[in-house]
């Protein structure tokens, strides 16, 4: 690949600096390219021909690297390699093709959505199946589960949000700021299901009545606001189901969900009592 004389071959050609937080490189990079292709690809543009020795030195890269950066660009169609006169160059292909990058992705992406549709029709039919291998009398064994972290404090409320009855104490405005997606996770619930009943007794903040006032436009929620000094700042409290759940989010997101009958039950008199007198 010595082509100091070839006329396509320019080897003092000055790189051109991309920078890694240019606009270019920046959308580039959305499409899949790394930085370094990004910087090879335009220096290929602006050189026209080059060889993998010539390249590499512009951009100031080791040939090994190079090689490895133009068989990925070879792969995504950016650059295409040329034989002339028993020589080997490489030939950065039109800018427009990095259309077809964004369509691939595009693709992709659908391919993706079609397999989260396929599962998402058998998920039912597997929590079906592995329910019935599942023993009951374990299930009475356990007094309370521990759940750390934001993914396991939603896994509660989607429980929770599914429940026939749900009765809870609450301050809407922390939840909400914590866990903002709760109000399309209560929505989604709600149209699957048309008698459950949602009894909540929130804080007296602004935010939170805003909330519980938007949220009752549904016909099966209810909300009171609590007495000034009942605190519920950061914690959630949950009845449902035979469970009381509790969240917690002062600090760190963690949640406990304490499955007894009597205390379920014992805890839904005592909601429905102060529900009644505010």
């Amino acid at each position: 690949e010595h082509l100091d004389n070839y006329p396509y071959v320019v080897d003092n050609h000055k790189m051109i600096d991309i920078q890694e937080h240019s606009e270019v490189s920046i959308i580039l990079q959305q499409l899949g390219l790394s930085h370094q292709e990004v910087l090879l690809y335009v220096n290929l543009l602006k050189n026209n021909y080059s060889t993998t020795s010539s390249i590499s030195k512009i951009i100031k890269e080791p040939r090994t690297n190079t090689h490895r950066y133009i068989g990925k660009l070879v792969k995504k169609g950016l650059v295409s390699r040329s034989l002339r006169d028993s020589q080997k160059l490489l030939i950065a292909e039109n800018p427009n093709k990095i259309e077809l990058l964004l369509k691939n992705q595009e693709i992709a992406h659908e391919e993706k959505l079609k397999e989260i549709r396929d599962t998402q029709e058998n998920v039912y039919k597997v929590i079906t199946q592995l329910n019935q291998y599942k023993n009951s009398s374990d299930e009475e064994m356990i007094e309370v589960k521990y759940y750390e972290g934001k993914l396991g404090a939603r896994s509660i409320y989607i429980e929770a949000f599914a429940a026939e009855e749900l009765r809870s104490y609450v301050n809407l405005g922390a939840a909400h700021k914590t866990f903002p997606e709760n109000s399309q996770l209560y929505i989604d619930c709600q149209k699957k299901k048309s008698s459950s009943i949602v009894k909540e007794i929130i804080d007296n903040s602004e935010v939170s009545v805003t909330k519980a006032t938007e949220y009752a436009k549904s016909n099966n929620f209810k909300f009171k606001i609590a007495p000034y000094k009942m605190n519920i700042d950061l914690i959630d409290i949950l009845i449902y189901d035979g469970k009381v759940a509790m969240i917690n989010f002062r600090n760190s997101i963690v949640g406990s969900v304490l499955i007894n009958k009597d205390y379920y039950l014992n805890s839904k008199v005592s909601f429905d009592f102060m529900w009644d007198r505010i």
